[in-house]
């Protein structure tokens, strides 16, 4: 069983944002204290704003995303959220199964035509 006590919330998937994607686990969202460090090794990609407030970050992507997705390789337990800071940034959401929860995978910029792409295939849609 995962100890959740190490690991900070940072926001809820609500009902009506799952449904746009068919993700069938809304509830609360957790990053591990791994996640953080994973991000910080690739800190070139992210501007300085970003990286001296991960969570903070994570947190407003959750709470008001641009644009909402998944991954089609895992439709049902993974979430893709994008949102317009400094750059576009993803964060990407998996649900464990096992354990009962839903945490962040991972966090990265995302380019406009990227976006463009997954709005086109149906990937991503705006919100």
């Amino acid at each position: 069983m995962v100890d959740l006590s190490s690991y900070t919330h940072i926001g809820t998937i609500t009902e009506t944002i799952a449904n746009i994607k068919n993700f069938k686990y809304p509830g609360d969202v957790y990053a591990a204290p791994g996640i953080l460090k994973h991000i910080q090794k690739h800190s070139e990609k992210f501007s300085e704003a970003i990286l001296n407030d991960l969570l903070g970050t994570m947190k407003s992507i959750l709470s008001n995303p641009d644009y909402v997705g998944c991954d089609p390789c895992e439709v049902g337990t993974s979430l893709e959220l994008i949102k317009q800071i400094d750059d576009n940034i993803l964060i990407a959401l998996q649900f464990d199964i096992r354990e009962n929860y839903i945490y962040v995978a991972s966090l990265y910029p995302v380019t406009e035509s990227k976006i463009s792409n997954r709005l086109y295939s149906n990937r991503i849609v705006k919100l």
